[in-house]
């Protein structure tokens, strides 16, 4: 009898080893809410914690590669309706005008990984195309996005989702670990036609050099976040592929706008009780006439800053 006793004992304890090793290793992790707990949807523990930690995590699977080159194709088809490649202001919250951009930013791997980060309740209020061509020598000087942003509280992250191959020969985003726990920092605006900031903007190499830099490579159809204070930053494309990113801005509902122009913003997930911005609307078509307009009045408002606050 103690033999069975013990033989029953250890197969109860190898039963539950394995049931928390399967637990551990799935795209889950407990967290509170109000209710009580809630299963998250994409995220492990580790990567969640990561984010904490080091002000950004990466590579999440989001799309099928497949899916990714499908909406490299829809952009690049809408390029080829204009006659021309997207200038200026058409690379910034071109959601509003592009129905396979409104999609993305609605997609539900990606809201459902940035519910784990922000909590259920999500806006998008900017985006951005970044696009390399072959050969690009342009590039992107370390910044932080929250430098001409004035919001309460600050949890607010980009989605950075990779619809091409990103490595370093082509120019892929560039992150300062642990960066987010420096607060703001200076920038300086330096005058330099290679920097596609609008404003030129940039930190100071000797602060970088306080952070170990990590190179974000994706392939298409993976995304990486990171917090608004994060500092990144991306080089030159020597490839002969063009390289094209969307980043996407999130923000929870409760967070308010503490200065600058008024902006604008969409809900994608949840419920928004506090009606702190003026909503956007889908586009019901590409190139929709009432989304270009509405699109043309809210950027307008960020003219006189160099379109940094949007």
């Amino acid at each position: 009898m103690p033999g069975q006793f013990v033989k029953a004992v250890l197969a109860i304890i190898t039963h539950i080893c394995i049931i928390y090793l399967a637990l551990r290793s799935a795209t889950i992790m407990i967290t509170r809410t109000s209710c009580g707990i809630l299963v998250k949807k994409i995220l492990h523990n580790d990567q969640a914690l990561d984010y904490q930690r080091d002000g950004y995590v990466f590579p999440i699977k989001a799309l099928a590669i497949d899916e990714a080159h499908g909406y490299r194709c829809r952009l690049e088809a809408a390029e080829d309706a204009l006659g021309r490649k997207l200038q200026h202001m058409e690379l910034h919250k071109s959601y509003l005008f592009f129905t396979f951009l409104d999609e993305l930013v609605r997609h539900e791997c990606i809201l459902d990984a940035v519910e784990d980060l922000i909590g259920p309740d999500i806006l998008t209020f900017s985006s951005s195309l970044f696009i390399k061509e072959p050969g690009d020598k342009r590039f992107i000087a370390w910044h932080q996005d929250s430098t001409y942003w004035r919001f309460e509280p600050t949890d607010i992250l980009t989605a950075w989702v990779a619809l091409t191959p990103c490595h370093r020969g082509n120019g892929c985003l560039q992150l300062a670990t642990g960066s987010h726990r420096w607060g703001q920092v200076e920038h300086r605006e330096i005058l330099d036609e290679r920097n596609m900031l609008s404003r030129n903007q940039q930190i100071d190499n000797e602060v970088i050099e306080r952070a170990t830099n990590q190179d974000v490579v994706l392939q298409p159809g993976e995304i990486s976040f990171h917090h608004m204070f994060t500092a990144h930053a991306s080089g030159p494309n020597s490839s002969p592929d063009r390289r094209i990113g969307f980043a996407i801005r999130y923000m929870a509902t409760s967070t308010r706008q503490t200065g600058g122009p008024k902006l604008t913003a969409m809900l994608v997930r949840g419920t928004d009780t506090h009606g702190y911005y003026e909503p956007e609307q889908s586009p019901q078509r590409d190139f929709d006439p009432d989304g270009m307009a509405f699109h043309r009045q809210t950027v307008e408002r960020h003219r006189a800053t160099k379109y940094s606050t949007m």
